[in-house]
């Protein structure tokens, strides 16, 4: 693995895994929302390219660069009132979709996308991967949609 794509790259995970890849000389393209006030975050290496993409814009964004392994972890509404909002997260699970399609444009080979403990729902004791999925919320629901959706 020599170039990644992490969409969504200034949260916990993105970060930790930024630092990562630039420890093992690995390229990032680093997709970030539009006017994030979190891109300050990035560390700056020789290994950084930063882009402002949106998610709505998924669909539409081109880079004739090739990468092997593209990371999803952007979402929109994790928090708060909008973690019920329905069409929102209807359109989280369209914005995998289109990152689906666009680490194939990007010629990756594999495509990672982050999950949640919301798709569960209430769990006592430990998950495990034969723990039944049963989401309270719209969040976990589109996150388990999303997961299975972007396995094809």
């Amino acid at each position: 693995m020599k170039r990644v794509v992490i969409n969504g790259p200034t949260g916990a995970i993105g970060i930790a895994l930024i630092n990562k890849c630039i420890e093992e000389k690995i390229e990032v393209l680093a997709i970030c929302r539009k006017g994030s006030n979190r891109i300050a975050r990035i560390p700056m290496s020789e290994y950084i390219r930063v882009v402002e993409c949106s998610l709505s814009d998924l669909a539409t964004y081109s880079n004739n660069s090739q990468y092997d392994v593209f990371y999803h972890f952007a979402w929109e509404g994790t928090f708060g009132d909008p973690r019920n909002d329905m069409y929102l997260q209807n359109k989280n699970v369209q914005y995998t979709l289109d990152a689906v399609q666009l680490a194939k444009k990007l010629g990756c080979h594999t495509f990672i996308g982050a999950g949640s403990q919301a798709e569960y729902g209430r769990v006592e004791g430990t998950l495990t991967p034969l723990t039944p999925v049963f989401p309270e919320n719209g969040y976990g629901i589109a996150k388990l949609c999303a997961g299975q959706m972007s396995r094809f």
